[in-house]
């Protein structure tokens, strides 16, 4: 287990380390995000008093659409550079590959997520540090990371992934952004934990559960 994480990390940082230095993916992320923000708060003509449950579903569909820049990028440019042909042939399980790639892209988009609750309390002077709100974006974008991880890998073996992966991916993912969106919905409005604990035990599931087709089916889909 311990030669496992080991592995993860070092897969990690490499992704790390080598998008800091371009700066082009992080850059790209944060900057769509912020215009979407800015987008729909002049659009909808937003205020305070619009509503919690909105503003959350206006994070997630944030996270969402930026989301798809991280993946639309991750696994093209490992094949592109014939790096992942090296990760291929080393001595490790292909699910160290597929974890590797899923934490990077969970690392990307906590650090958009990090950028956005700011945002909106500025915009809306509505605070979402909640600890409560912290965990559900962390197990929403992990979600979004392993399920977006494995179907990138998927299209990527396709002339127009760029264009596949949003036409496979939104639809697998919409239970996740829909229990998101009212987990974190009925976590601004205060609601009753008994109304928001089906929406956080079905993250906790859809997690589970690509958590095993990852590391069932991306070794298949990398021998393709």
């Amino acid at each position: 287990m311990r030669a496992f994480l080991r592995t993860v990390f070092i897969i990690v940082e490499k992704d790390i380390i080598t998008e800091w230095r371009n700066r082009g993916l992080f850059s790209g992320m944060i900057l769509f995000s912020i215009l979407v923000v800015l987008i729909f708060n002049f659009a909808l003509e937003l205020e305070t008093r619009t509503g919690s449950a909105l503003i959350g579903g206006l994070i997630w569909t944030t996270l969402l659409f930026t989301g798809i820049i991280g993946l639309n990028h991750s696994m093209p440019v490992e094949r592109d550079t014939a790096c992942l042909d090296g990760l291929l042939l080393a001595p490790v399980d292909r699910s160290v590959i597929f974890f590797g790639k899923v934490v990077s892209i969970w690392i990307m988009m906590l650090i958009v997520a990090m950028i956005l609750l700011p945002m909106f309390f500025i915009l809306y002077d509505y605070t979402l540090f909640s600890f409560s709100l912290i965990a559900v974006i962390l197990l929403g974008t992990f979600g979004y990371a392993l399920c977006g991880t494995l179907l990138a890998a998927m299209a990527m073996q396709s002339r127009y992934s760029d264009l596949l992966l949003p036409l496979i991916l939104f639809p697998v993912t919409f239970p996740l952004f829909l229990a998101a969106i009212k987990a974190s919905g009925g976590i601004l409005q205060r609601l009753p934990l008994s109304e928001i604990e089906p929406w956080i035990n079905l993250l906790l599931v859809f997690d589970v559960i690509f958590v095993g087709l990852g590391m069932m089916l991306f070794d298949p889909i990398m021998e393709e």
